[in-house]
């Protein structure tokens, strides 16, 4: 009957292309010779599976590491320099110059001394390092077998050959000698001595003039019952030119394949009965070993690793590594792909700007805007982690500067820039910059709608103003961050709808009775502003150098940046994201672990406010004041009908926003003063 085999299938590991790139650009660059490399192959396939030959990460590593059931194939790679070359090579010729090596190594006896040279392969390919498309063909060159071969039977099941216990003892045997001669163990000759022992030989043994065996053996990665694998061929040629007197007669071809049929542990292994004439094989038969594409026909493949090897995908892969982790164990439901895409809008790129940015990165996210319409000085780069001397000497917009330095830090950063001026409440617009200030507040008002989330990060009070009245207008999360010489203050702006607005007396007075509020909802919250009487005025004015500058200890701003964001985060995880409630902390009741107040990081407070005076921290709460001069109901519908106007008339005066508001009419009512005392960030920090 007609002799067949299973031919290979190669399979390459995702880990094998940058493998082989850097190999291509570090040590062969122009060398186009064979390199070496290892490959490994199965015999444990199940049925249906084809018989895979594998490159893998340790392709080129001598030291290669065999498990119970896979073996050694030796061969080699050849890069070409020019996909030009790939096309155009003579494949034929190549494929017979592959021959020629593999018939020469049986020949001078080199392929009994290093049987994985019998399932000898090579992988012509070439490498587009810019595009990372890796155009590949492998052959596995064997040869024709001589008509004077022949199959007598179909392959006959190792279990109708030998009993069960002989199997056993000859997987154990076969098992302890693999342990010895791994990187010879695809190639044997099987002897059994009695009735329950089983000898091994390797082919430099069995080979041996006089030396008896009752079975050519090799591990065979087929996993068809009719067919065996491609070694045997070279196998089968190997012994007609070194030893065909073996073969003279009938003889018996063991295909062990480890795969357990039953309790027989090696049940799927198969048996040939075949004849041969004992004429040594002289000279070089035809070969051929091609392996066809997907479709079946005789063409080349390629593969595109852009996606996974391109250095900026690489850094993306990274950084979502120890995230992704989280997942794991941790917090299971933590959903990274709602912190990646949320987009960020920076207003203020200086100390906590800079620092808030990295934190922002550290979580993922991937857009990250900057506001800002300072230059770089040259006593930032110090504590403003992403600006650099340079900047300071090329006189660098900070805003500029940050987005540029992001993307340097990780390519997949989309860092937009601003350099604007946030118009400010008591900050008079003269008719001569009325143009800039109105460019200035159509680009703000635009891109505080393209974000998600607003960072207040800027140095001065009423520059925070409008940024709070554009955020509670178009609903967007608004997280602010201040600080002072050894304290700081954090905290989310409460969202605003018609539930805001309702009842605000009755909420009041629950909120201040405390005895059955537990939390209050995220669209009750306090904003920045909420807890003043007097609208924002200029503050800049008149101030000595110390007053200037923002003068702190530099670690508070760290403290500050990293809670800001590790608040969005916990924010953004709640169940009801922005809506989330905070719990509120009062002698009858230690909140904070309530369901309504808590998500998946944890509770989400609404302030946090931190000292280095005692290195404490506590996270009050406030209601949101119907009076605010920022996100009250009156400020959002004068907003919304005159945008600019309005502008204009709290920058000219900023009593026209205590008018608004109705703060003027309160504070005038008769013995009000002495229920207000005066209270600044400082003064809660003790």
């Amino acid at each position: 009957m007609v002799f067949q085999v299973m031919p290979f299938t190669s399979a390459l590991h995702s880990a094998f292309w940058p493998l082989i790139s850097n190999k291509k650009l570090t040590e062969l660059r122009l060398d186009e010779s064979p390199l070496p490399a290892l490959a490994k192959y199965a015999n444990n396939n199940k049925e249906g599976v084809p018989a895979t030959l594998c490159l893998e990460w340790d392709a080129f590593d001598p030291k290669l590491l065999l498990q119970s059931a896979t073996f050694l194939a030796k061969g080699s790679v050849v890069n070409t320099n020019t996909i030009e070359t790939f096309k155009t090579m003579d494949k034929k010729e190549f494929l017979a110059q592959e021959a020629d090596t593999l018939w020469k190594l049986m020949l001078n006896g080199e392929a009994i001394q290093e049987p994985s040279r019998l399932c000898s392969w090579v992988l012509l390919m070439h490498a587009d390092l810019k595009k990372y498309l890796y155009y590949y063909w492998f052959a596995f060159p064997s040869f024709e077998l001589p008509g004077t071969l022949e199959q007598k039977a179909n392959p006959k099941a190792v279990e109708s050959e030998l009993r069960l216990e002989l199997c056993e003892h000859l997987l154990k045997s076969f098992e302890d000698w693999k342990r010895l001669n791994s990187e010879i163990s695809g190639f044997f000759f099987v002897r059994i001595e009695e009735s329950t022992s089983v000898k091994i030989l390797s082919l430099a043994e069995g080979i041996k003039p006089g030396v008896k065996f009752d079975y050519i053996g090799l591990a065979d990665p087929s996993s068809m019952d009719e067919h065996p694998g491609v070694p045997l061929r070279n196998l089968l040629t190997l012994l007609m030119i070194q030893c065909p007197e073996k073969l003279l007669g009938d003889f018996k071809v063991l295909c062990l394949r480890q795969i357990r049929h039953g309790s027989n542990p090696i049940g799927k292994s198969v048996v040939l009965s075949m004849s041969y004439s004992g004429e040594k094989l002289a000279n070089q038969p035809r070969s051929f070993g091609w392996e066809s594409d997907e479709s079946g026909r005789m063409l080349p493949r390629c593969v595109n690793m852009k996606s996974s090897m391109d250095p900026q995908s690489l850094a993306e892969s990274a950084l979502d590594l120890n995230l992704k982790l989280m997942k794991w164990r941790l917090v299971p439901d933590l959903d990274l792909d709602l912190i990646k895409n949320t987009k960020c809008l920076l207003l203020g790129a200086g100390t906590l700007g800079c620092n808030v940015a990295r934190c922002l990165l550290g979580w993922g996210v991937r857009s990250i805007s900057f506001v800002d319409c300072a230059k770089v000085s040259y006593s930032n780069p110090v504590r403003q982690s992403l600006f650099t001397f340079e900047d300071c000497l090329a006189g660098s917009d900070k805003a500029k500067a940050a987005a540029h330095m992001m993307k340097k830090i990780f390519p997949g950063c989309k860092s937009a820039h601003y350099n604007l001026r946030v118009p400010m409440p008591g900050h008079a617009i003269s008719e001569a910059l009325e143009k800039g200030v109105l460019d200035d507040f159509n680009l703000l008002d635009r891109i505080v709608q393209e974000h998600d989330v607003i960072f207040l990060l800027m140095d001065s009070r009423e520059s925070r103003w409008l940024p709070t009245v554009m955020g509670a207008t178009y609903k967007k999360i608004v997280i602010n961050a201040a600080l002072g010489l050894d304290s700081f203050v954090v905290m989310r702006h409460g969202t605003r709808d018609s539930r805001s607005f309702q009842d605000p007396n009755a909420k009041a007075n629950a909120f201040l009775g405390g005895k059955d509020v537990t939390y209050v909802p995220g669209h009750d919250l306090g904003c920045y502003f909420c807890t003043d009487i007097v609208a924002p005025g200029n503050s800049t004015a008149d101030r000595t150098l110390d007053q200037q500058c923002t003068v702190t200890r530099p670690g508070v701003s760290y403290q500050a940046a990293a809670l800001a964001v590790e608040l969005l985060s916990s924010l953004l995880q709640h169940p009801k994201k922005a809506e989330a409630p905070a719990a509120v902390y009062s002698k009858s009741y230690q909140g904070g672990d309530s369901l309504e107040s808590t998500g998946i990081l944890g509770v989400v407070p609404h302030t946090i406010r931190g000292s280095l005076q005692n290195f404490q921290q506590f996270t009050p709460t406030s209601m949101l004041f119907p009076k605010c001069s920022a996100c009250s109901e009156k400020v959002i519908e004068a907003f919304k009908d005159k945008k600019f106007d309005f502008l204009k008339r709290a920058a000219a005066d900023k009593k026209y926003l205590e008018d608004l508001v109705g703060l003027t009419e309160m504070l005038n009512v008769e013995g009000l003063e002495e229920d207000v005392f005066t209270l600044d960030d400082d003064d809660l920090t003790d």
